[in-house]
């Protein structure tokens, strides 16, 4: 297994604005609302299929549980969760919203959960120079928009070790 962690000095990417609700109704603009307050992680799942997307929806889900037991390890940095999506007829956008707004709804603030439905994953992925495979993606963004660094896949010791090594370097 290979451990990706990228440092602040080789970033000037940043994430491409996107409308969505969070699973409490509020109208939210991403990345902007989220770092309204300073720096946040960002757990993306941008899964090639859906079957995909569902392991990635369980990597982030324990990356969440991890946190919500080891609190110290983000400190007051937020964690927001963007599953993105594209290539979704409008009619069934609501049905894939609140599908996923109750699947973390038992270990996510519904306040910090919002579905990106977005014209294509890979040209997302790319504007944020962040890579597009089969592992989920936390990504620690700056205050202003820059993106400090990400750690991909499930939670390891290892793992949290290389993302607390990106939040220091947002302080």
């Amino acid at each position: 297994m290979v451990l990706v962690i990228c440092a602040s000095s080789i970033f000037s990417a940043t994430f491409e604005e996107e409308k969505t609700k969070t699973a409490d109704g509020e109208n939210f603009l991403f990345p902007n609302d989220a770092l309204r307050n300073g720096p946040a992680i960002f757990a993306l799942t941008m899964g090639k299929d859906r079957d995909n997307g569902e392991v990635q929806q369980e990597e982030v889900i324990a990356w969440q549980t991890y946190f919500n037991e080891n609190p110290n390890t983000v400190g007051l940095i937020p964690v927001y969760h963007f599953p993105v999506l594209s290539g979704v007829p409008f009619f069934i956008k609501g049905t894939i919203r609140n599908a996923l707004y109750d699947y973390y709804t038992d270990v996510v603030d519904s306040a910090k959960v919002g579905v990106l439905f977005v014209s294509k994953t890979e040209k997302f992925a790319k504007q944020a120079e962040i890579p597009l495979d089969d592992e989920c993606i936390l990504v620690a963004v700056a205050s202003d928009g820059s993106i400090a660094g990400y750690v991909k896949g499930m939670v390891t010791p290892a793992k949290v070790a290389q993302l607390q090594k990106v939040i220091a370097s947002l302080k």
